[in-house]
């Protein structure tokens, strides 16, 4: 992990503010034995950051899994081992334990509409542990996505796609890689931090 401040130490606590980490780097990808050692980066990762009075720490897409996983049976088979094993209670106790909130991409299994379906879907625990939105991407990219993933808030019981959450006193959305592109899920996502 690299780790680089460019924001004042000066900053006073009561004041609304957000000191980011980023994680970028190559891990293993396709089996559980990647999801662990993803996990335990996720892990020293946060531990690190904590030191750096870190707020918010976020992963690449598909973080868990690694993101070349290409073949829709694997992918699948992963999403479901993810749900069954308490991965993501894992990664809800890493944030609390370490006082930081936690952006982890991962691959979601779930029941919508009466089928199941699998997404590429973006996790957000709070400081403390808390669930403070689970994100399906909207806009999937190539073939291989498409091939893998259902489009994220195509059903109404999905709820609302574009939501914010405070984070330190700051009003925080998500979006997934390629749909940043777009502006319209962009603007979506500013007009809900302007309310």
């Amino acid at each position: 992990m690299i780790i680089q401040s460019f924001i004042s130490d000066n900053i006073q606590d009561e004041l609304p503010h957000i000191r980011l980490g980023l994680y970028q780097g190559y891990g293993p990808a396709g089996d559980m034995a990647a999801i662990y050692h993803n996990l335990s980066v996720l892990r020293d990762a946060a531990v690190n950051a904590n030191k750096y009075g870190v707020h918010l720490l976020s992963f690449p897409e598909l973080f868990l899994t690694g993101y070349d996983v290409t073949d829709s049976a694997v992918a699948h088979k992963l999403a479901e081992k993810i749900q069954s094993e308490g991965v993501l209670e894992q990664v809800a106790a890493i944030a609390a334990d370490n006082r930081i909130a936690i952006i982890c991409p991962y691959p979601e299994a779930a029941i919508v509409a009466g089928q199941r379906r699998f997404y590429d879907s973006i996790i957000v625990y709070g400081p403390d542990g808390q669930l403070l939105k689970n994100y399906r991407k909207t806009h999937l990219w190539g073939g291989d996505e498409r091939n893998n993933w259902s489009f994220g808030y195509v059903y109404p019981e999905e709820g609302e796609a574009y939501t914010v959450f405070n984070i330190n006193g700051i009003k925080i959305g998500v979006l997934n890689c390629y749909e940043a592109e777009f502006r319209s899920s962009c603007r979506s996502s500013a007009y809900k931090q302007m309310s």
